[in-house]
């Protein structure tokens, strides 16, 4: 695909991650029982490979947000899953944020040395970046942990974040590439609810199947909490948070793949994401709740916030 760069360009620091991302998502389709995945991409007119693209207007420009690109050679349409950068630095900045806020609540850690004040600052000093890159591309600043800059007192919480960075673009890619298999054709015209609803589902599906591969618990932790924040870190966006035709309402997104999990009531997941659907309900319907995260189960904050969110819907 070509490439429009402006000069002395430089990359944002999640672009060191790029070759994982097409590994793991072929990794995900051969969990699936998917062996000869060149024959399999070639029936949906797929191209192999993932594209990286500027994004200047940042997330929610032109040229944001996870897409894919088409190409008519002789009659024939092939698409390619396209990425821009601002918003896989935005995941990446959400995996961080999210990791050292979930151990800040905890008030405990399971990386090899406490939380710092360090890593608390640079977690909020990360979030204010990010949002940034709503509207713009803008340089990471230098000083911020990222991929790249592995400042050794926060070895343990960027290596985790790279990791659930790399979890969380798996299950966005199956995404795109559900809707390719599903006949979604973006080319000629919005995609619509039902559309997003099925490439989920499709997402899902292969999602369970990797799952069930997985050879520890921490290693299906990971996957759990990655394809929980490809939804989380849209919460903060507000232009997520506007009214829309084409896309299903992310809490009902998220509460199908939390159930998924199979999770067991106290698990960090469930308080994880009630912290950040609380977020949602008091930007989106302005609307502040109520919930003592203290009182019973994490389960029963999640399903207290859900709730709230359905009666304020209603």
């Amino acid at each position: 695909m070509s490439q429009s760069y402006p000069p002395q360009y430089k990359p944002m620091p999640p672009i060191t991650l790029r070759y994982n991302l097409l590994t793991d998502l072929e990794t995900a389709l051969r969990a699936h029982g998917i062996t000869d995945i060149i024959a399999y991409l070639s029936k949906y007119g797929v191209r192999r490979g993932i594209a990286m693209f500027f994004g200047v207007d940042g997330i929610f420009g032109e040229d944001g947000s996870p897409a894919r690109k088409y190409e008519t050679v002789g009659g024939k349409t092939t698409s390619t899953i396209a990425l821009s950068e601002p918003f896989i630095s935005w995941v990446w900045i959400c995996s961080y944020f999210l990791l050292v806020q979930r151990q800040q609540a905890l008030n405990t850690t399971p990386v090899r040395s406490p939380l710092s004040p360090r890593a608390l600052n640079t977690a909020a000093e990360l979030k204010d970046y990010g949002e940034t890159l709503f509207h713009n591309r803008v340089e990471w600043p230098a000083a911020l942990p990222s991929p790249e800059n592995v400042i050794d007192e926060l070895r343990d919480i960027i290596e985790q974040s790279n990791a659930l960075y790399l979890a969380a673009m798996q299950f966005i890619l199956l995404h795109e590439l559900g809707h390719a298999v599903l006949g979604h054709v973006a080319a000629q015209g919005p995609l619509n609810i039902e559309q997003e609803k099925e490439a989920d589902d499709y997402a899902i599906d292969i999602w369970q199947s990797l799952a069930a591969t997985a050879t520890s618990g921490r290693q299906l932790h990971t996957l759990q909490q990655g394809a929980c924040i490809a939804f989380l870190a849209l919460v903060f966006i507000p232009a997520a948070m506007a009214p829309s035709s084409s896309y299903p309402p992310i809490e009902q997104r998220l509460d199908k793949l939390m159930h998924v999990f199979e999770l067991v009531d106290n698990s960090i997941i469930w308080y994880m994401a009630a912290q950040c659907l609380q977020y949602w309900c008091a930007h989106k319907f302005q609307n502040t709740l109520e919930a003592d995260p203290n009182v019973g189960t994490a389960r029963d904050y999640y399903n207290a916030v859900q709730s709230h969110l359905s009666e304020l819907v209603a």
